[in-house]
C-alpha cells in the first residue's frame, strides 16, 4: 500500500502538469468555467480591487512545509509529505511513510523527476515538452498550489498587470481573467475579495480537457502573506477523471531560510515513461 500511495501521488502530479501541454490543431473557443452565457455576462468592474488583493501578498524566497496529499479519483488514498519550494526554481515533494521516504517528485524550471526507491523506478521528463503549447513556468505552478492568481509565463498578478487583466462581477464574487489567453486553452480565477481565490479553471475544449482547482481555508498571517490551506484539483479528460486534494500545514512552515533543494538521485533505478507510470498505478 505504501508504494501504491506514492506512485498514485506521483502519477497525478505528472498528469496534472501534462494537462497544460494538451495538443490540438483547433483554437480554444469555449469560455472559462464557470462562464455564463454570452447574453448574461456581467459588466466589467473597475480594476481597483486588484489593490485589495495584492496587498495580501508578500514576497518569499523558499518554504518547507508538511502536507497531506489525498487521491480521490480513480483511487481513494492518502499520504503525508514534506514539500519544499524555492521561488521560481523548484517544487519538491518527499513522500514518507513510517518515517521513511518512499518517493520524491521534483519539478524545476526545465524538468520533472519522480523517483521511487521501493519500486526501483524513476521518471524524468522535460517540463518544456509537457507544456510545449502553454507558457507555464515554475512560478505559475507554485502560485496554483498555494492559491494565488498568476499570468501564464509570468508571475503572481500584481498592480502592474492591471492593463493585461480585467475583473467582472460573478454573483457575489468576482472573476479575474487575463486578456491574453493561450491558443489551445483558456484560464481564469474566481475571487472573493479581498485577496482570496476560490477557484482556478482551465479548459482545453478542442481536446475536451478541463482542470478545476478549488481553494478553501485561507491563512492570512504567514510570512508570505495570504495562502490557502486546502487545494482540491479535478482533472477531467476523455480517458478518465482524476482528483486530488492538497492540505497544507502552514502553521509548521519554515520560510525564507535560504535552503537549497537538490533533485532526487536516480542511481540504480529503472527509467519509465509517464504513460507507463500511469499504467502501473491503474493496475495497483
Amino acid at each position: 500500500m505504501t508504494k501504491s500511495l506514492a506512485l498514485s501521488a506521483t502519477s497525478f502530479l505528472i498528469f496534472a502538469v501534462g494537462l497544460w501541454g494538451c495538443k490540438s490543431s483547433q483554437s480554444a473557443s469555449t469560455a472559462i468555467y464557470p462562464m455564463e452565457d454570452a447574453g448574461t455576462v456581467s459588466s466589467y468592474i473597475a480594476a481597483n480591487p486588484l489593490q485589495a488583493m495584492v496587498d495580501n501578498y508578500k514576497d518569499w524566497t523558499d518554504v518547507s512545509v508538511p502536507v497531506t496529499l489525498r487521491l480521490t479519483s480513480p483511487h481513494a488514498m492518502s499520504i503525508s509529505a514534506r514539500a519544499k519550494m524555492v521561488r521560481g526554481r523548484c517544487i519538491d515533494f518527499s513522500f514518507r511513510m513510517l518515517g521513511f521516504e518512499v518517493a520524491r517528485v521534483w519539478i524545476s524550471s526545465d524538468s520533472v523527476v519522480a523517483a521511487s526507491r521501493p519500486k526501483k523506478i524513476y521518471l524524468s521528463e522535460s517540463l518544456s515538452q509537457l507544456t510545449s503549447d502553454i507558457p507555464l513556468n515554475i512560478e505559475n505552478l507554485q502560485d496554483m498550489l498555494i492559491g494565488r492568481p498568476f499570468i501564464l509565463g509570468g508571475s503572481t498578478v500584481a498592480l502592474s498587470d492591471s492593463s493585461t487583466v480585467y475583473m467582472e462581477e460573478f454573483g457575489s464574487s468576482q472573476r479575474l481573467l487575463p486578456k491574453h489567453q493561450p491558443y489551445l486553452a483558456e484560464y481564469g480565477f474566481v475571487l472573493d475579495l479581498p485577496g482570496v481565490i476560490t477557484a482556478l479553471a482551465v479548459t482545453a475544449p478542442a481536446d475536451d480537457v478541463a482542470l478545476t482547482v478549488a481553494y478553501s481555508g485561507p491563512r492570512p498571517l504567514t510570512v508570505a502573506g495570504n495562502v490557502m490551506d486546502d487545494v482540491a484539483l479535478s482533472l477531467d479528460t476523455q480517458k478518465g477523471d482524476y482528483g486530488a486534494a492538497v492540505s497544507w500545514k502552514w502553521g509548521s512552515a519554515r520560510w525564507n531560510e535560504g535552503s537549497a533543494v537538490l533533485p532526487p538521485s536516480t542511481e540504480g533505478l529503472q527509467r519509465v515513461r509517464a504513460a507507463e507510470l500511469l499504467k502501473i498505478v491503474k493496475n495497483l
